[in-house]
């Protein structure tokens, strides 16, 4: 019974050798989908799923660092709506950089470009720049609950 034990420590660090690095790439396609499906849903002007990303309180941080604001998802939702209603915009997103953070949150940085045009005048719309979310999960979901957007100057 004794030589069994040495052989369960080895297997045990060896399972866990590999295991992290395994969790590790799980969790960046989790992010990564999340990413892609924020996108998706954006494109299609689908407030209400665009809605569901989200955490029930949202931390908003100005790009300066000066100040943060918490809203609601529903705010959230209907922020979406009515630019969706007054706007055909598309995005594209891209994920840069993923950290993991005290609390099984996670920081995302990336690069985002908005393109469209107001559905009244007709005036263009484009804008880019950077972006740092935290995400986090809510039974088994990856939500995001904190948001910094950097326009580009």
């Amino acid at each position: 019974m004794r030589k069994s034990i040495p052989f369960t420590l080895l297997f045990a660090a060896f399972f866990a050798a590999f295991a992290a690095p395994l969790a590790a790439q799980n969790i960046e396609q989790e992010i990564s989908d999340l990413a892609q499906q924020w996108q998706a849903a954006f494109n299609r002007a689908d407030a209400t799923v665009l809605g569901s990303m989200y955490t029930d309180k949202v931390i908003i941080h100005n790009d300066d660092g000066t100040t943060t604001t918490t809203i609601s998802k529903a705010d959230i939702e209907a922020s979406f709506a009515n630019d969706f209603k007054e706007n055909t915009l598309r995005t594209e997103v891209t994920v840069m950089r993923m950290m993991a953070q005290a609390g099984g949150k996670v920081t995302i940085s990336g690069n985002f470009s908005n393109t469209g045009s107001n559905k009244k005048t007709g005036e263009a719309i484009s804008q880019s720049g950077k972006y740092e979310h935290v995400v986090v999960q809510e039974a088994g979901v990856w939500k995001l609950c904190e948001l910094k957007v950097m326009p580009g100057k």
